[in-house]
């Protein structure tokens, strides 16, 4: 091998054969020293959570009805009645999750470098947790769910996305880019 080939591994940063780009490594590495590795990685797997849940929702609209019922019912905790109209908003809706959770897994393969990205996660799960709080009555006689998955739901949108996982420099989950981390 080369040193063009040898440079050109080393700038899409992989690590030998590995899936996990070395720069991310850096960037958990990287992270603010005094909140702990382990709090670190915590809030690393909870982007990969998001990015996981939101692409399987999205595929999942995507492959039959029955599949929309289901999810709805597991993940939501709503009832669904499918007609052609709510199939095809489904679908469409699919997309968008797709392309979010497609949004969270470049912000998590680097995430000191993607800010506002994972600003735009916590703006998105904000706005989820205010359309729950707002819209609950229309929630639970829309879709005969019980008045406290609502709730549930309000504790999940916050514990994975809310305002209380900015660090103290307003950057998402802890991180600090490089830049900061003198200051």
């Amino acid at each position: 091998m080369d040193k063009s080939q040898g440079k050109a591994r080393g700038q899409h940063g992989w690590l030998g054969r590995s899936l996990i780009p070395s720069r991310t490594v850096k960037v958990v590495l990287a992270f603010k020293r005094g909140r702990g590795i382990e709090r670190t990685l915590r809030k690393f797997l909870m982007l990969w959570l998001v990015c996981l849940y939101h692409v399987f929702m999205g595929v999942g609209a995507f492959l039959s009805k029955d599949m929309v019922v289901w999810l709805a019912d597991v993940f939501l905790g709503i009832k669904l009645q499918v007609t052609p109209q709510i199939s095809y908003l489904a679908k469409l809706l699919g997309i968008y999750v797709v392309a979010f959770g497609l949004m969270v897994a470049v912000a998590a393969l680097d995430p000191a470098r993607h800010p506002s990205l994972l600003k735009i996660v916590i703006i998105l799960y904000g706005l989820r947790v205010l359309n729950k709080l707002v819209f609950a009555d229309l929630y639970t006689a829309a879709f005969a769910a019980p008045r406290y998955r609502a709730w549930v739901d309000i504790a999940m949108l916050a514990a994975f996305g809310g305002p209380s996982s900015c660090s103290s420099h307003g950057f998402p989950w802890g991180i600090r880019p490089r830049v900061l981390q003198s200051a």
